[in-house]
This record gives C-alpha cells, sequence and structure tokens, in this order.
C-alpha cells in the first residue's frame, strides 16, 4: 500500500510537471508567435510609412516651368552637336555612334532609317515648342502660390523632354555619321508642309488658351472661372487637345514610322485625358448648374471624349 501510494504521488508529479512543461512551451510558442506578428506589423508599419512619405512628396506647380527650360537647354545642345560640329571628332553623339559600331562590328542601319530632313525639321519644331512653352510658363501663365504637384510627375515632366530630344531622331541616327547635310529634295515631301500646318496651327491655338486660362486669375479677382473662348467653348480641357495635336505633328512629320514618337504620343494621351478627367470632376464641383458648364460637349477630344 505504502509503494502503491508512492508510486501514486509520483506519478501525480510527473503528470503534474509535464503539464507545467507543456503550459510553459505553449505560453513560450505564444510569445514567439506574437513577437513574430510583431516584427511582421513593424515591417508594414515601416513599408506603409515609407509609401505615405511618398504619396506625399510635392513641389510648387510653378516648376512646371523646369521642364521647359532644361527641355530648351538640352534640345539646343542636341541641335548644336547634330547639325554643327556632326562632322568633326567633338560630336558628343557622333562618337557615341561610332563607338556602337565599333563595338558590335556592325554598321547602323534599320529596316526603317528616318530621312535626314525630317530629323532636322522634328528637331527644329521641338526647339520651337519648348522655347515657347518656356516663355509662356515665365510670362503668361499664373499659377497659384499654393498649387502642389506629385514629385513623380515632377520627375516624368524632365525625363518625358529630355527623352524627346532624343527620340525626334535617334532612329534617323545612321545619317548624321555621314558628313553630307540632307538635300532639299528631302524637305518637299508631301506630308512635310501638312506636319508643319499642324504644328503651327496648334501652336497657335494652345498659346491663345494658356492666354485665356491666364486672364482667369487676376489680383482683382482671385476666384478662378470657367474659361471660355477659343476652343473652350465646346470641351473642358482644350489646351490638353491642342498638346496632343502638336504631337501628332511630330508623327505625320515622320510617316507614323518613328516608332519611338509613337510611345511619346502615347504616353501625351494617356496622361493628358487622366489630368483632362481630374479637371472635368472639379468643374462640375465647383461649378455645377453654370450655363457656360452645360455648353461644353467634350472633356478633352472632339466627338470622341
Amino acid at each position: 500500500m505504502v509503494n502503491y501510494g508512492k508510486f501514486r504521488d509520483q506519478n501525480q508529479k510527473k503528470i503534474k510537471k509535464d503539464g507545467d512543461n507543456n503550459c510553459d512551451t505553449k505560453h513560450d510558442s505564444m510569445i514567439e508567435r506574437n513577437s513574430s506578428f510583431r516584427r511582421r506589423t513593424s515591417s508594414n508599419s515601416s513599408l506603409t510609412k515609407l509609401t505615405d512619405l511618398f504619396v506625399d512628396l510635392t513641389v510648387p506647380k510653378r516648376w512646371f516651368r523646369h521642364f521647359y527650360v532644361l527641355g530648351v537647354l538640352w534640345v539646343t545642345f542636341v541641335t548644336y552637336e547634330l547639325l554643327i560640329v556632326r562632322d568633326t571628332n567633338d560630336c558628343l553623339f557622333v562618337r557615341l555612334l561610332r563607338h556602337f559600331e565599333d563595338y558590335y562590328s556592325t554598321t547602323i542601319s534599320l529596316s526603317y532609317q528616318q530621312p535626314r530632313g525630317e530629323c532636322v525639321l522634328a528637331l527644329l519644331m521641338l526647339q520651337i515648342q519648348t522655347t515657347r512653352r518656356m516663355f509662356e510658363c515665365f510670362w503668361v501663365e499664373r499659377p497659384s502660390l499654393d498649387s502642389k504637384m506629385h514629385i513623380g510627375h515632377y520627375m516624368v515632366g524632365i525625363t518625358f523632354y529630355f527623352m524627346m530630344g532624343i527620340a525626334v531622331w535617334i532612329e534617323g541616327s545612321g545619317w548624321f555619321l555621314n558628313t553630307t547635310f540632307a538635300s532639299v529634295n528631302e524637305f518637299l515631301a508631301i506630308h512635310i508642309p501638312f506636319a508643319i500646318f499642324l504644328f503651327i496651327y496648334a501652336s497657335h491655338h494652345q498659346h491663345i488658351q494658356h492666354k485665356i486660362l491666364a486672364s482667369l486669375r487676376t489680383s482683382s479677382s482671385p476666384r478662378y472661372s470657367l474659361p471660355t473662348g477659343d476652343w473652350f467653348d465646346v470641351m473642358s480641357s482644350a489646351h490638353y487637345f491642342s498638346e496632343i495635336l502638336i504631337y501628332i505633328s511630330f508623327v505625320i512629320l515622320t510617316k507614323a514610322k518613328n516608332f519611338t514618337l509613337w510611345l511619346a504620343l502615347i504616353a501625351t494621351i494617356f496622361n493628358l485625358i487622366q489630368f483632362a478627367i481630374d479637371s472635368y470632376h472639379w468643374e462640375h464641383r465647383v461649378f455645377k448648374g453654370d450655363v457656360k458648364l452645360q455648353k461644353k460637349k467634350w472633356i478633352i477630344i472632339p466627338f470622341i471624349y
């Protein structure tokens, strides 16, 4: 009996000890899971904070002028390099092209080689476009001092004009390895006058539209009002439509064969449509019921959208 009781007592102590060990193991496991959850939560929280920080990164909207200042400087440099010093050893782009040929032991020739005349005209048109927009940003437009734009938009804008300075001639780059200049006949193709006319026509209207927008914000009338006149009578974002026409003129100039310019046009259309939609919703929220707003039939592209 004594031995049995002793055995029973020892067995109960063992069961209790095992139970305590199990409880300790479960407790430790729970602590570990909680610690792991806190680490994941902390990691997610840090990621959220970084995301929120990036979303909140903005710059003054008047910095929009930087796009065109840098664009003018870059396009001027490219034009000087390719048209003035291209037949010397000082031309950066010619050296790069020749290095490319030597490195790959090949000749730069594509199934489509953009004619020299189109390259030259595209560079000059881009020079006019960036110079005009720079002038308007400094002496025509009146952006709000409180307006902001996201840092991502700012960086994309600068990158876009840098790439445009290359896109207008890169698919005809092989011609610039030749010291002879474009012949007169290259400028007389039937599509070239049409492209130049559309470029001038759209640029003229956009200049008028920017003056209309600037006139809505004066010191005597700080409250913004609906723009009217020119194409604003029939669409909300007429100045964006003019911008699209300008880039269409570049595509026409190259007979729609320059793939790089097609990418620039598509990017411009999608980007401006998004801005136009935001502007449209803002107008309908602020000027709801305005008679002038009811007359605007389209947002950005007549007969389409």
